[in-house]
């Protein structure tokens, strides 16, 4: 995982750096540290989405409505310390294809009080002119500026920015990467866990939370395109397995 990834690099430079000269007869006092800083890594995270929650509270303003994507545990905190503050104020998010985290994310607002209602990934240009601002969080921030984050979340910053809505971006400062993506193959966007988490993603989320579609949706074209989809099975192979895109600066 990305973020991971990120926090042991700087894991590893923390402990070379330190201990560049450590001898073996020290090996013991060198694991109990390594050990300690691991728990000093997990609180800091907890600390920072804390402040974030805090210095993004400005921007929730009541009577707003906030266009989110996918499961972010920093974006859960804006949005947990804004109710806390009294803020009143409505979130749309998206169902989040294929792994469908923002089904167990709808279900964690409607747990903090909020008013949330889910949406087809593709209906982002449908509801976009009813939102105040969008607000997601990151997998990753690299060299340049740009995000890496759930695949979805690069279209939504394109129509954000033509219609002109405000795009933030909630995100800890040990999830900065040292890489320069120039494309989207140049990140990696593949899980090999993909499909596990999209069965604990359906299993998380309730049945009182439902996908708002649009006007067209039916049973019949339900069932057309169940029907579609038996007879070109082998035919076509439908690319599920990329989760991940880049939003460049």
């Amino acid at each position: 995982a990305i973020p991971l990834n990120s926090v042991c690099n700087q894991f590893k430079m923390f402990v070379f750096r330190r201990h560049q000269n450590t001898s073996h007869a020290k090996i013991k006092e060198l694991k109990k540290e390594v050990v300690e800083r691991g728990y000093f890594f997990v609180d800091r995270a907890k600390k920072a989405r804390r402040f974030i929650a805090r210095k993004a509270e400005f921007f929730v303003r009541d009577g707003s409505t906030i266009l989110t994507h996918s499961r972010s545990s920093v974006v859960l905190s804006v949005l947990k310390h804004a109710k806390e503050q009294g803020k009143r104020f409505n979130v749309i998010i998206t169902k989040t294809e294929p792994s469908q985290s923002g089904m167990a994310a709808a279900k964690e607002i409607q747990q903090l009080g909020i008013p949330v209602k889910v949406v087809l990934d593709s209906s982002v240009a449908v509801v976009i002119d009813t939102v105040d601002f969008v607000l997601v969080g990151a997998e990753g921030v690299t060299e340049s500026g740009g995000i890496i984050n759930r695949i979805g979340t690069y279209q939504m910053a394109i129509l954000a920015k033509t219609r002109t809505k405000p795009f933030y971006v909630v995100v800890e400062s040990h999830k900065f990467n040292r890489i320069y993506p120039l494309t989207q193959n140049d990140i990696p966007w593949k899980d090999k866990s993909a499909n596990e988490e999209m069965l604990d993603a359906k299993q998380a989320a309730d049945d009182d939370v439902h996908v708002i579609a649009d006007d067209n949706d039916s049973k019949g074209v339900n069932g057309t395109v169940s029907k579609m989809e038996k007879e070109l099975d082998g035919l076509l192979k439908v690319e599920n397995d990329r989760v991940r895109d880049y939003t460049p600066p």
